[in-house]
């Protein structure tokens, strides 16, 4: 099979530094060597497909992995399929339990969503239930899509409800809403993240007032 190249992809990539900014020699090189699998054509017509249906991350330098989907096509949606099984869950969690209870879920992209566009659990589980229809059918997945391809940092890994923030008890009426297993492990993880980022924090204030 032929392969990518180096004019044809130097010509495209050409393209993608007038529309997203400019690169250096050496990430060209990775780029060049990670896709000159893919033949001319299919190349240049991913590029155009690209430019023209790409959703997230907009304004940044695209991705190799987004080239070659691009190019030579998905083989499953599975951010699609995620933000799917989320919603469902999600919808279910509301109905089920509604504010009162505090809830943790096992995909940590459902709390940064709730956080961002409710403000917390309490104000999810207050919304109408016509437009809580609305914002889950046209809103929630595109949502999910953009915080799970642009990461979601530091979150509350507990959507508290009325019983613990009345009441100021930690845990108190809390809910695992989804695999335990999955919840322990990705709240591990961000209290790994949390103590590195705290320990910065402290470290850079202590230098500052030895200065």
């Amino acid at each position: 099979m032929q392969k990518l190249s180096k004019i044809v992809f130097k010509e495209n990539v050409a393209v993608l530094v007038e529309m997203f900014g400019d690169i250096t020699k050496a990430r060209e090189n990775i780029m060049y060597e990670t896709l000159k699998d893919i033949p001319d054509d299919i190349f240049k017509a991913g590029i155009v497909n690209l430019l023209k249906n790409r959703e997230y991350n907009s304004n940044k330098f695209p991705q190799v992995s987004e080239i070659r989907e691009f190019s030579l096509g998905r083989k499953k949606d599975e951010l699609q399929d995620k933000s799917e099984i989320a919603k469902n869950m999600l919808k279910n969690a509301v109905c089920k339990y509604g504010g009162y209870k505090s809830v943790t879920f096992e995909d940590p992209v459902i709390h940064a969503i709730i956080k961002q566009s409710f403000g917390g659990w309490t104000g999810i589980c207050k919304q109408d239930i016509d437009e809580l229809d609305n914002y889950m059918k046209f809103e929630f997945c595109k949502q999910y899509k953009a915080y799970a391809s642009k990461g979601i940092g530091l979150i509350d890994p507990i959507l508290k409800g009325r019983a613990e923030l009345s009441s100021g008890i930690e845990h108190r009426q809390l809910v695992y809403v989804g695999d335990t297993e999955k919840i322990n492990k990705w709240q591990g993880r961000l209290e790994q993240l949390e103590s590195g980022v705290n320990g910065e924090i402290k470290r850079l204030a202590e230098s500052k007032m030895l200065k």
